[in-house]
């Protein structure tokens, strides 16, 4: 289309820094003096690097970039990224006392970064490593970094020797004047990687250094390159500087470059004289000479030097590299750009001149050239930074310049309403993300308060905003005292004007200081990725074409805009007159908006109208009510005139309209196709471009030209809106037809008033910061995502720390927006791997983030995007102010419900969540998500169960939250919306019954129990409700409840509950027991006591366990004897432990592969009363023997003890009492028990003190157990001895257990009398003589006691003959007539052989014959008895006879 049609407009796009990494400083000893460094000033100077494979898309390179910046002898380096986080990436050299000069060159070889700086007394080469090295020692493993960070080639300092002769050099200067110093300086590498320094005097010389290659110890050489003439030399060499004085050459260089061609450096110095001298760093002889006047037109005009300095600058153009000089001229008259190609020609070289560009007067800050674009950067007459961009194609011609939009000052003046806050208003203006900086914000504190400032690292948002407060506050109560004195007007109001006075002050010195940070230096320019920046002074802003609506909005009203431009742009369509319209409307818009803005104010705080939810067509009413009385006649043609010249040149308004409508339109009229499938993520997740522009600098790169673009669209439909509502207002004036305006009052206005609220939404998103979020927060809020299911949207995000620099939309581009936007860039084919310039790739990357937040749409995204960060408020603003858009109705109604319980209002929340439950079924994308992406939803196809599953979504909900009487309400509901048959019924159901239990509503909670349909949860529910009421001791309420079917249940819960828990802990037991004895079923109730004991036998220990097993036995006891005596039995188990074990071994078996396990049949044994009343013994005997040894507890209360074992302890303490009876009724002898007793007897006896009154310790213990045991009802006629008590004891028992013709017990105890040598008592003796005579004899005998055995035998001889037979237990004597009698031949026999042998003794001699004489005697009456027996018998048998 011609070069008229090919200048693109840009927009600046300024990155403001609030969060600064402290630098690493590096001090340079130059050796020079510092007040060298006060005597030579020099101004701040910036300037940038970009890598040659910056535009190289996935490089470790892509968009980075170096820039520097030098203010005395100060150089400050930062490392800059938009693909990547750096580490480290600020580097501060400070070369003492020794300014540095300009043109600071960076380099760049395959291993290494090297700076080259110059300074008026050195020279010096620092090297850094390489990034692509860096980032093979990352894959290496040898340095650490985050996912999205890489190390900065700063971020260990300088990797070689500063003080090296190899990498510094002092510089020898021949004079000592000022003008002997080097002021300008310029500097390259060799091909042998010497560092080649270039530096200027005034006197017109060049002093060149060289330094050898970094890390090889050469010799620095230096020359000096001077052309003069002999005098000159002469005058040199003979007069002293001191007489010469400093008077400038005019041969003196005022611009120097470098550049190397084949061997040789070229140096390229811009003199004072206006002419260009080429000299030649190896033959150190000047070139070429070329006045620059000879290619100016009219010369004699232009020979008076300006205010400013010629400048030089070089380009090499891509391909052959060829090179191109830019030469900066200014004259008194004016200024101008001229541009050159050198070329060699036999030997010698010439200047091809390529294009003269003309620009306006205005102090010139930086420039630079490409080999299409000419880049200055000016100071206008006002002060203002201008940029100006000048395209030429190498050849002669018009050049048509592209218009730089640069970020405008900011507005003094903030618009507040009277129901606002003055201090709410002004702080979320000045804290609004990318107004100020903290650096601007933090000076304008101290000024106020006459503090230090603190340094930038320490600089901390929120502090910082109570030290605003502070500040201004103070400045309020000194202002509220001096109008006070002055006015005495009331108290309110003096202190709101004081408080306006105060606040505006302090606004104003933000935007004061803010613009001294923003400072511009100079220019850095990406010739292979296009990249654009603003070198200022604490950060770099970028340039970026402006979009087609920015471009032709934005634009000059003057520059020429042809209809073909929209046609170029596609604003529109291919119809000519349509995109004619489209200009003139334009204009018409841009021609009313001005009238507006002059005649009101509400125009400039038309958006803070919309925030304070005016209605846009009330605010537009009120302007244009404003407007229509200003358009008065003005210079001969009234503005009316001009609005109707340019209204009446549309054709079609409509169609216009329309137009412009479709293009403000991101959805393009089809909001259903912003529907985005997340699933695009995963499909380009290795795509080398994912890591485009997503560090924090690339992130907020993004964000600020969105920001823009949304301001734009503002801006466009708030004018549009204003046009259309003048035009209706003024009727037919400029010529509408009725239709056109019915058009416009029923469909347009309406439309335009949606694209404004929509772009409304939009700048707020990227003015609005989020709100700072703990750790407890984010993690609650992950768990309720949790308990929605709605994963796919947590994800990492690098500003895990919320500030106040930071907006909503940059959160969510560094979030799953920016994310989104690369997958969808892959998609549609915007990047491929081979993409030759990133930096292309940010305006469609801009307008897809556009459209993905676009309101008219069908997209959620943004929602849910909240909802993770948890920006509850922001959340429900934005809903609030999107109220109008008809798309996702229900989900927004479910996310205000969210925000609200998450804001601690859960009533309200439940009114929302009820009214979007009305409408679950609706078809939106996140009310599927939320009702489909889980297994509970399989099945769910009708509208009742879809609310059902959406009413227990909110149930979670409020679950998390812990809202139990919500919970029953929405429960509830969700029960009489549910069909029949839906699954989960059951569940709500349990729900209900659940959160009635936990507010003590047992009936509702019975009620809940008995309505569940599900068995199995019908009994879980069951048991729940019967253990909490057992934990509660609501014992009246747990009996009070009839249960009907469900009485097994209770009472198998109960005993389950009650067998589960650990004893001593809870009374289950007690509580089942009164709940059986309560239903009248005492067969039940005994054994659940009978249970309870013997587990507290089996688990329990001490004394107190002891004692309630005893009450447990007893009451078992008592309750069974109530019941007939068939049924009082019980059933006795496994222990619970032994079954578990069982359980474990069947479970074991069936996961361990191998044949299957018959389990275990479970034993039980059926006891009667009997049987307990043993163990009762047992435990009762247990009980005794603690009283007796209470040290005893832990063996005792131990493992159960058999029978035997007890009667063994029992006669160990004495209580023999007992002992026998539990031998009694476990059919036990009682010989351990006669034993024992027959022991303490002779103990007792044997023992030294008899005495009554003081007994000795044994005699004492002694009587501690007699008095434990029943020793009779006899009376003495003395008091007895222990002993005499013990003896009679003995005496007793054997006369009260003796069995007929059973003398064991007899035997027992003589024997164990006898063994110990003692003689037996005389009332043993008797005793045992009833009993069983001739086994007394046998134990004589077999202790030997000959004498005891003599007297025995024939006392029994005489007892059977008849003499003292009641002595023996005989009943009859040796007659015919009795029964026959026997006596003991065996032991006899024994008794007279012993005899016999010891017959020397006269004693036993005698007794021997005596026992023969008795057994004669009894001999001789045996026969005579047998005869008479005999005969007796014959003579009955006769008579029988």
């Amino acid at each position: 289309m011609g070069d008229m049609a090919e200048a693109v407009f840009y927009r600046e796009i300024r990155q403001i820094k609030q969060i600064h990494q402290p630098p690493k400083t590096i001090i340079v000893n130059t050796g020079a003096s510092q007040g060298t460094l006060e005597d030579l000033k020099f101004p701040e100077c910036a300037g940038g690097f970009s890598y040659k494979d910056s535009c190289q898309i996935g490089s470790v390179v892509s968009n980075r970039f170096i820039v520097w910046r030098a203010y005395g002898d100060v150089l400050e380096l930062e490392e800059e990224c938009l693909d990547y986080n750096l580490l480290g990436g600020s580097l501060r050299c400070q070369f003492q006392g020794s300014s540095v000069l300009d043109s600071v060159s960076i380099q760049e070889t395959r291993s290494h970064v090297i700076v080259l700086v110059a300074t008026i007394f050195s020279v010096h080469r620092l090297m850094f490593p390489h990034p692509a090295r860096l980032s093979q020692q990352r894959s290496l493993g040898l340095s650490s970094n985050t996912e999205h960070s890489l190390p900065s080639i700063f971020m260990d300092g300088v990797q070689c020797n500063l003080s090296s002769p190899s990498n510094c050099a002092n510089i020898a200067i021949s004079g000592t004047t000022v003008s002997s110093f080097p002021y300008l300086a310029t500097a390259g590498l060799t091909k042998e990687d010497e560092a080649m320094f270039a530096m200027t005097t005034r006197t017109g010389s060049i002093i060149l250094v060289k330094l050898p290659p970094g890390g090889v110890q050469g010799i620095v050489m230096q020359h000096e390159l001077k052309q003069s003439s002999m005098i000159q030399r002469l005058w040199s060499g003979l007069v002293p500087s001191v007489v010469r004085g400093s008077q400038e050459e005019a041969s003196a260089s005022l611009s120097i470059c470098v550049h190397q061609v084949g061997p040789d450096h070229l140096i390229f110095t811009l003199c004072r004289d206006v002419k260009l001298r080429i000299w030649s760093s190896k033959s150190h002889e000047c070139l070429m000479t070329a006045d620059l006047l000879e290619y100016i037109a009219d010369t004699a005009r232009r020979c008076t030097p300006g205010s400013q300095d010629h400048q030089l600058r070089k380009a090499v153009l891509p391909g052959d590299g060829a090179l191109l000089l830019a030469a900066f001229l200014c004259f008194s008259d004016g200024c101008q750009f001229e541009i050159f190609q050198p070329s060699r020609i036999s030997g010698q070289y010439h200047l091809n001149h390529i294009t003269t560009v003309h620009v306006l007067p205005a102090v010139l800050i930086d420039f630079t050239f490409t080999s299409t674009q000419l880049w200055s950067l000016w100071y206008s007459e006002q002060g203002e930074p201008l940029l100006e961009c000048v395209p030429f194609n190498n050849a002669e011609g018009a050049l048509r310049g592209s218009q730089v939009f640069l970020d405008a000052k900011k507005p003094v003046d903030v618009f507040f309403g009277g129901e606002r806050d003055v201090a709410e208003t002004y702080l979320e203006q000045i804290f609004r993300p990318g107004r100020f900086t903290l650096q601007a914000i933090a000076k304008a504190v101290t000024f106020f308060r006459r503090s230090a400032l603190p340094p930038d690292s320490a600089i901390d948002a929120g502090a910082l905003r109570e030290q605003v407060v502070a500040a201004v506050d103070g400045e309020t109560k000194t202002i509220q005292l001096q109008e006070e004195e002055e006015e005495g007007d009331g108290e309110e109001e003096v202190l709101y004007e004081a408080q306006v006075e105060a606040w505006k002050k302090f606004y104003v010195c933000c935007v004061q200081y803010n613009e001294v940070t923003m400072k511009p230096l100079g220019l850095v320019v990406d010739r292979d990725s296009g990249l654009v920046g603003i070198v200022r002074k604490t950060c770099v802003s970028f340039l970026r074409p402006c979009d087609p609506l920015e471009h032709f909005y934005m634009r000059d009203g003057n520059a020429a805009v042809s209809s073909a431009d929209f046609m170029q742009y596609a604003l529109a369509n291919e119809d000519p007159l349509v995109c004619k319209d489209l200009l003139y409307l334009m204009e018409s818009m841009k021609l009313f908006g001005s009238l507006c803005a002059k005649a009101s104010d509400l125009y400039l705080n038309f958006e803070s109208q919309l925030s304070a939810k005016v209605s846009p067509q009330a605010i537009a009413d009120e302007i244009v009510m404003m407007v229509l009385p200003s358009l008065v006649q003005h210079e001969g043609q009234s503005d009316q005139t001009c609005l109707a010249e340019a209204i009446q040149g549309i054709s079609s308004l409509p169609d216009a309209i329309d137009a412009l409508l479709s293009v403000l339109d991101l959805a393009k009229g089809q909001p259903g196709g912003l529907d985005i499938d997340l699933s695009v993520v995963e499909m380009t997740r290795s795509h080398p471009s994912n890591q485009l522009l997503t560090s924090v600098s690339g992130v907020r790169l993004l964000s600020m030209c969105f920001a823009q673009q949304a301001e734009t669209r503002l801006a466009i439909c708030k004018d549009l809106l204003l046009l259309q509502t003048g035009v209706l207002q003024t009727g037919r004036s400029y010529g509408l037809s009725a239709d056109t305006l019915d058009y416009l009052r029923s469909e347009s206005i309406e439309r335009t008033y949606e694209m404004l609220r929509a772009a409304s939404a939009l700048k707020w998103m990227s003015m609005t910061a989020p709100s700072g979020v703990n750790s407890n927060v984010l993690e609650s809020n992950l768990r309720q995502l949790a308990v929605l299911q709605t994963s796919g949207l947590v994800q990492r995000t690098q500003m895990n720390t919320f500030g106040d620099s930071l907006s909503l939309a940059e959160l969510f581009i560094d979030g799953i927006g920016g994310t989104l936007a690369h997958s969808l860039l892959i998609q549609n084919g915007f990047i491929s791997e081979a993409e030759a310039s990133s930096w292309k790739l940010v305006d469609p990357m801009v307008t897809i983030i556009s459209q993905i937040l676009w309101p008219i749409s069908v997209s959620f995204l943004f929602n849910e995007f909240l909802v993770v960060k948890c920006q509850y408020q922001e959340l429900l603003y934005y809903m609030r102010s999107t109220s109008w858009c008809k798309w996702n109705e229900t989900s927004r109604l479910f996310l205000s419900a969210y925000c609200y319980l998450n804001l601690g209002e859960p009533y309200k929340a439940f009114d929302l969540f009820m009214e979007a439950g009305d409408h679950a079924d609706e078809a939106e994308s996140f009310l599927c998500k939320l009702l489909a992406m889980n297994e509970e939803s399989e099945g769910a196809t009708s509208v009742e169960a879809h609310t059902v599953l959406y009413y227990l979504k909110v149930i979670r909900l409020f679950e998390h939250f812990e809202l139990p009487d919500l919970i029953i309400t929405m429960a509830t509901v969700a029960i009489s919306v549910a069909e029949d048959d839906d699954p989960n019924l059951a569940m709500l159901w349990s729900l209900v019954f659940k959160y009635h239990l936990e507010l003590a509503h047992y009936s509702e909670a019975y009620d809940a129990v008995s309505c569940n349909p599900d068995p199995a949860r019908r009994r879980d529910c069951l048991r729940q409700f019967v253990v909490v009421l057992l934990d509660r001791r609501q014992l009246s309420q747990l009996v009070s409840f009839t249960y009907s079917r469900l009485e097994d249940d209770v009472v198998a819960v109960m005993e389950s509950r009650a067998r589960s828990v650990e004893l001593g802990t809870h009374d289950y037991y007690e509580i089942l027991y009164a709940y059986h004895v309560a239903r009248g079923n005492r067969r039940k109730a005994g054994g659940t006591m009978y249970e309870y004991g013997a587990r507290l036998g089996q688990e329990a220990r001490g004394l107190k366990a002891l004692q309630q097993q005893a009450r447990c036995y007893l009451a078992a006891l008592n309750v069974l004897r109530l019941v007939s005596p068939q049924y009082a039995w019980v059933v006795k188990s496994l222990p619970t432990a032994a079954a578990k074990d069982v359980e474990m071994l069947d479970g074991d078996m069936e996961g361990s592969g191998g044949p299957p396990v018959k389990p275990l049949e479970k034993k039980v044994e059926v006891l009667d009363l009997k049987d307990i009343e043993k163990e009762y013994l047992l435990l009762h005997a247990k009980l005794k023997l603690l009283q007796k040894e209470a040290d005893a507890i832990t063996h005792i209360s131990g493992k159960p003890m058999s029978a035997a074992e007890t009667i063994t302890l029992l006669c160990n303490v004495g209580l023999f009492d007992l002992a026998i009876q539990i031998s009694k009724a476990f059919g036990l002898p009682l010989t351990p028990i006669f034993e024992t007793l027959t022991s303490w007897c002779m103990r007792l006896s044997q023992s030294s003190s008899y005495s009554i009154a003081q007994d000795d310790a044994l005699t004492a213990a002694a009587w501690d157990w007699l008095d434990s045991n029943e020793t009779g009802s006899q009376q003495s006629a003395k008091e007895l001895t222990s002993a005499e008590q013990a003896w009679r004891l003995l005496q007793r028992y054997l006369a009260t257990y003796r069995e007929a013709a059973d003398s064991r017990y007899h035997r027992c105890v003589a024997t164990r009398l006898l063994a110990l040598g003692l003689t037996l008592p005389t009332w043993l003796v008797g005793a045992y003589k009833v009993v069983n005579a001739p086994e007394l004899l046998r134990l004589y005998i077999d202790f030997d006691l000959l004498l005891p055995a003599a007297y025995l035998a024939m006392e029994y001889i005489d007892a059977v003959l008849g003499s003292g037979k009641e002595h023996f237990g005989l009943k009859v004597a040796l007659h015919a007539t009795t029964p026959a009698v026997w006596l003991p031949y065996t032991e006899l026999d024994k008794l007279l052989v012993l005899l016999k042998a010891v017959q020397m003794e006269p004693t036993y001699a005698k007794l021997y014959q005596d026992i023969h004489a008795k057994l004669n005697g009894y001999f001789e009456t045996l026969q005579r008895v047998s005869i008479d027996m005999i005969r007796t018998k014959l003579q009955v048998a006769n008579t029988n006879i």
